[in-house]
Order: C-alpha cells, then structure tokens, then sequence
C-alpha cells in the first residue's frame, strides 16, 4: 500500500523468500528460493528499473512514482543487497552486477549522475557483495576487496574522495568485508563504541518504542569500510578512523570529521 498513515498490521508479500533487503530511499527488494530477484516501493531512482534515463524531478519526488506490486528484476541471483539508490547482486556463477542511481554530484543544473537502468555486469569470481548508504564492496575468491560508490570519506579505501563508478581493488588476503555499520548517535572516534562497531559486535539501540520518542537522537550509519584478513585481524577505513581532521562533502553539504582512506588496525 501507498499512504502517508502508519501500519502496525503485517501484509503478505510473497512467499517462498530467503533473503530481504530495503534502502533508505525507500524501495525494496526480496530473493526467491528459486533465485529470482523482485523489487517493489519508491521508483523515483530507477533501482526499479522503470526508466531508461535519470531524472532529477522523480528522483526527489519519489513518493508520485510507486512500484506497488513487486516486479521482477533479475534471474539467478544467489544473494543481492540495497544501496541508498542502487542494487547490487551476486548470481549464482559468481558475476556481481548493479543498476540505478549509483551515485550523483553536484545541483542538478550541473549534475554529474552515475545512472544505469538495467544490470551491468561489473565483476566476476566474486563470493560476497555488500552496501549501502555510501559505499558497496565485493570480496573476489582469490581474497581481494573492490570498492565502488561515494568516498567522501575516504571509506573506499581510495585516496581521491570523488565518487567511485568502476569497481577499484582496496586490500589483499581477505576473508570478510562490510560497509555502513549502523552505529549510536554519540559515537566519538576511539572509544570502545567504535571499536566493537568496526568489529560487527555494536547492536542497535533498542530504547525507543517509536521514532517520536527519541527526539532525534537514534543510530546512525557509520561511513566506512571494515575488513576481516586471513590472519583474524580487523582494519577499517573511512569516518572516524585515524587521526586527521578533514572537511568532506556530502550529498547535501559540507562536513568536517576524523578520517583516512588507509586501512587502520582495530586493536
């Protein structure tokens, strides 16, 4: 259903489902037994694939451009994950692939837009894909990491913090990745919070019975890109790792925070 109203009651979607994933821009999408990938919600950035170009005015108003009843996007996907604006998915021969809004720069009278409609074909040999709002990462079987998405951050492990379009190799001898760990509102760099964040262990605040409640303080997504290597030691890179201070621009302004496009140690 589409509406501005609250549902507490729960509505059948589909059956026969293994995996679920939703964005931040509001759409979402579930994996099938069977290996078909489905996607329903907001269309306005075309990770619906519903149109062949972007556009800035669905694009900010995406609650007129609905995809209520859930269509098929892709064939023999063994796992698939959500971006802000973006799908990305891993099929059963171990090719990784995406489509949507993979990123955008700038006003939209001079917009720099990484837009695809249908699924391209980015990697191959890959056994893991994972994102979210920033950044996505694939983890190959010969244990490197690529990285693709915004780096403001440096949280692709990539010097320059312009937008990454074409999958970059970040780190060697890997067994494990994840981006966007969700983190408290409070986290300073250093403390304990963000060590057991870097190390996946950080659960979420569960305080609140409703988001009126927590008057505006709730958790939060943490910018970065966290490794795990073949010897059990955790590095990470992005916001709130290392020691320098940098001003850094985000979709909608400028910010200052601590981070590092190099990979630190979570000791």
């Amino acid at each position: 259903t589409q509406g501005y109203e609250f549902h507490d009651e729960m509505v059948k979607i589909a059956e026969g489902a293994v995996h679920v994933d939703y964005s931040q821009n509001g759409f979402a999408i579930f994996l099938t037994e069977d290996h078909k990938l489905y996607g329903m919600g907001n269309a306005g950035c075309g990770a619906l694939q519903q149109y062949e170009e972007f556009d800035w005015g669905r694009y900010t108003n995406g609650e007129h451009y609905t995809v209520t009843e859930p269509i098929l996007l892709m064939e023999d996907v063994a796992y698939a994950c959500c971006g802000r604006t973006d799908v990305v998915c891993l099929t059963t021969d171990g090719t990784v692939w995406t489509w949507g809004t993979v990123y955008f720069e700038g006003a939209y009278y001079s917009m720099n837009v990484y837009y695809l409609q249908n699924p391209k074909k980015i990697l191959e040999d890959a056994v893991l894909v994972t994102g979210g709002w920033f950044n996505h990462a694939a983890l190959l079987r010969d244990g490197t990491v690529w990285t693709w998405g915004y780096n403001m951050s440096g949280n692709c492990g990539v010097e320059d913090p312009a937008p990454i379009g074409e999958p970059t190799m970040v780190a060697e001898d890997v067994v494990m990745v994840w981006t966007d760990l969700e983190v408290g509102y409070d986290l300073e760099p250093g403390t304990e919070d963000a060590v057991m964040t870097w190390l996946g262990k950080q659960k979420y605040n569960m305080e609140y019975g409703d988001m009126a409640e927590s008057e505006g303080v709730f958790p939060r997504y943490f910018n970065n890109t966290v490794i795990q290597k073949s010897d059990g030691s955790y590095w990470a890179c992005g916001e709130d790792v290392g020691t320098e201070e940098k001003s850094v621009r985000g979709q909608e302004a400028y910010y200052t925070v601590i981070c590092t496009h190099e990979f630190q140690p979570c000791n």
